[in-house]
């Protein structure tokens, strides 16, 4: 049959990226670091370059490749070789693969010491090609306490959830950190933890420690910071917090992205 994807390009254009995102597919998960595996549901953007004299790429082939690949647990280092793979398949310079999952972890009240799961958002993505690298994303919640409203108060604090994305620049050669170690880096730079199951005791900690760590977004975003800067292989990172404000009508937000 004729196949016109194939055929020549008829443009001066080079595309940076053709392919399928927003793809629903079961996959294991693997974190190397600790050799944990999750069975879920991926988000997947799977692409490839194509260069002005070539009109496009196959798309079916990202499908065909992926149901082949996820028969084993996939980290990101695996994810990186298969990048790597379907660049050689689909004939191009290179490869942009990732996915979107929901990690899970089991959480333990601070006093109580009852357990209970609690997810974060993670993706994983490998670019080859020009560029190579690996990229750990990983988006998380917290706890902060204003320091302003603690100092100009007689009593109490107004609280914000925080939510803070960390994006890690791998070298392609150098070791992935652990999921829950970078959560937890990120838990230790907020005022407190947030946690899904609490009874009275656990509540009465988490408040009384969120108010003797009081902090701005500008001072959690830079706290984040300094956890991540001393992880080896790591060429670059960017961190964004969010703070969802309890009394103003707006959110607050702060922004790093630093290279090494």
């Amino acid at each position: 049959m004729i196949d016109l994807q194939a055929s020549a390009g008829q443009t001066k254009f080079p595309l940076k990226s053709v392919g399928v995102r927003s793809l629903r597919y079961p996959v294991m998960l693997l974190d190397q670091s600790t050799s944990e595996i999750q069975s879920t549901v991926g988000m997947w953007k799977m692409g490839v370059p194509v260069t002005a004299a070539e009109r496009g790429t196959h798309m079916s082939r990202f499908v065909q490749t992926l149901q082949e690949r996820v028969v084993e647990p996939l980290c990101l280092d695996g994810l990186y070789k298969f990048a790597q793979e379907t660049s050689k398949l689909l004939e191009a310079q290179g490869a942009d693969l990732a996915v979107r999952f929901e990690w899970f972890r089991e959480v333990q009240a601070p006093v109580s010491g009852l357990k209970s799961k609690m997810g974060c958002d993670v993706m994983f993505k490998a670019v080859t090609g020009e560029t190579n690298v690996k990229i750990l994303e990983i988006k998380a919640a917290a706890k902060a306490l204003c320091p302003c409203s603690k100092a100009i108060s007689d009593f109490g604090a107004h609280n914000q959830r925080s939510y803070i994305t960390t994006r890690l620049y791998i070298e392609p050669t150098a070791e992935v950190p652990a999921i829950n170690l970078v959560i937890e880096m990120i838990e230790d730079s907020a005022s407190s933890a947030i946690y899904p199951l609490l009874k009275r005791e656990d509540e009465k900690f988490v408040t009384e420690e969120a108010y003797e760590n009081p902090v701005f977004a500008e001072d959690l975003v830079r706290n984040v910071a300094e956890h991540l800067v001393d992880i080896k292989g790591v060429s670059r990172f960017e961190v964004k917090v969010v703070n969802q404000e309890s009394i103003h009508d707006h959110d607050c937000y702060a922004e790093i992205d630093y290279s090494h």
